[in-house]
């Protein structure tokens, strides 16, 4: 008998569990171990049939039990572990049947109810983001990217630097010597020649025709140098992010998705490679524009107090992340507890002191994997809202903003949508997945009760860590004032 294990992410890992309790359970130590529990358990029952009120007990208990035993882990069958994210597909032969078939039973109604959310806010998300029918947004779905994946693969586009790849620092020091002694003397000043160059595709509005530069010890007009040098190498490096991702950083199963995230979020048809060197061309003249000003107090200025409202921002998304990145693996770690732990059940049945008996021991096991498969559908509407969001206030912020596309104006504020949003999702799915997935299990009342404490809890923890916050800023503002560190003011101040 084959039996399917469906996955979002996780299945490498997942694997190797796996594996590991295929050779534990089939090994010599297991033998020893299972003959060992039932030679105990047959002790107990003789001495509770010798000693006990019920002199039946060895014959009434005993049997049943080894007999519960053999139904549970003497059949076999073949499990094919199946990652919706990756495609990656594992067959594990001849796994144990119980723990085979409960995982398989409660993977494939987890992936059920994931893909039934999916296509339902697929068609929202078409509606919604307002990216029209054409547009195969499939790839948009909690299957292919898991909890977050749309924010933070559009997020790592969109903040690629040329310098982040070997191969690509020459074009990054070509470009950065054009920018700043050709496309940067040109606009200035001139909010007609700024508005038209920084809209739409950057790389093709930068080519200008006046100017001199110098390179490497050599003259040129900028147009030749725009021609000859830098056009040529641009060419080159995206057929190279084309053909080979990862010079980029990117899976080739991640490049094959970004093209429709970032279509979705900017309305303008773009392929992976293009929105990539599109992004890393944005952010090289982002750095000469910041560096041109560098020395005005203007900027100075506007630095630290950016910086005082950056650190409020960073404090709250760093948690959120990180919630958003750990409760993904933590439910594959608890998935692998549930696997790996099966053959603790072999004891718990045989000796009836441990677990009150056989079946409320295996009922115990079904709700502890059910709990654990629910995280999935949870997450993936979790995630389906928030997308929703994200397309929304994406389109919005295009079409407001010199139209529709991925253009200077439109990637920092879509880069602040793609960091805000899975800080709030890791916020929302932290304090309420485990408590509405065990909710589902044990009842409505008792799910509602926890996520009520969960919030009620964590507002005297983030009122004295925000208070904290303002008087660490108030040391910084202070002490740039003087030309101090916070550190140096605060040991001042104590002395």
């Amino acid at each position: 008998m084959d039996l399917e294990v469906w996955t979002v992410g996780g299945a490498g890992f997942l694997v190797e569990v796996f594996r590991a309790l295929k050779l534990f359970l089939y090994g010599d130590s297991i033998t020893g171990f299972i003959k060992f529990f039932v030679l105990s358990s047959a002790i107990l029952f003789i001495l509770m049939s010798i000693f006990g009120r019920d002199k039946m007990a060895f014959l009434k208990w005993f049997p049943m039990l080894v007999i519960v035993l053999n139904l549970c882990f003497a059949p076999i069958t073949n499990l094919t572990i199946i990652d919706r994210q990756t495609g990656r597909t594992e067959v594990i032969r001849d796994f144990p049947f119980l723990p085979g078939f409960l995982l398989s039973f409660f993977s494939t109604t987890s992936d059920f109810l994931v893909s039934s959310i999916d296509q339902l806010f697929h068609t929202g998300l078409t509606i919604s983001g307002g990216i029209g029918a054409s547009y195969d947004v499939q790839n948009l779905d909690y299957a292919k990217n898991g909890f977050g994946g749309v924010s933070f693969l559009g997020r790592k586009a969109l903040q690629y630097r040329f310098t982040d790849t070997k191969e690509f620092v020459e074009f990054s020091g070509m470009l950065n010597a054009y920018i700043d002694q050709c496309f940067l003397p040109y606009i200035a000043g001139d909010p007609q020649e700024i508005q038209t160059r920084l809209s739409g595709d950057i790389f093709a509005n930068m080519r200008v025709d006046t100017f001199l530069m110098e390179w490497q010890g050599q003259i040129y007009t900028c147009s030749e140098f725009y021609d000859t040098k830098l056009s040529p190498e641009y060419n080159d490096i995206l057929n190279q992010i084309r053909t080979n991702p990862e010079l980029a950083g990117f899976t080739v199963e991640a490049a094959s998705k970004l093209g429709d995230i970032i279509t979705a979020l900017t309305n303008e048809v773009i392929s992976f490679e293009n929105a990539v060197v599109r992004g890393g061309i944005i952010n090289a003249l982002s750095y000469s524009i910041a560096k041109a000003g560098v020395d005005s107090p203007g900027m100075l200025a506007s630095y630290i107090a950016g910086r005082t409202a950056e650190q409020n921002k960073v404090l709250w998304r760093s948690i959120g992340e990180y919630a958003s990145m750990m409760l993904p693996y933590l439910r594959n770690f608890l998935i692998a507890i549930a696997v790996f732990f099966s053959f603790l059940i072999i004891p718990l049945i045989l000796i009836p002191f441990f677990g009150g008996n056989s079946v409320q021991v295996i009922f115990g096991y079904v709700k502890y994997i059910m709990w654990v498969w629910l995280w999935d559908p949870l997450l993936a509407l979790i995630d389906a809202g928030l997308k929703i969001k994200v397309l929304d206030d994406a389109n919005e912020i295009v079409g407001v903003l010199a139209g529709s596309g991925l253009h200077f104006f439109s990637i920092h504020p879509i880069r602040e949508l793609l960091d805000w949003y899975p800080a709030v999702g890791g916020y929302i799915s932290a304090v309420m997945v485990p408590s509405l997935a065990w909710m589902f299990v044990r009842g409505f009342e008792m799910g509602v009760s926890a996520v009520s404490w969960m919030f009620s809890s964590m507002s005297g923890q983030v009122e004295r860590e925000f208070g904290m916050l303002g008087r660490n800023i108030a040391l910084d503002s202070a002490a740039a004032r003087v030309g101090l560190s916070g550190g140096e003011i605060r040991h001042y101040g104590e002395r």
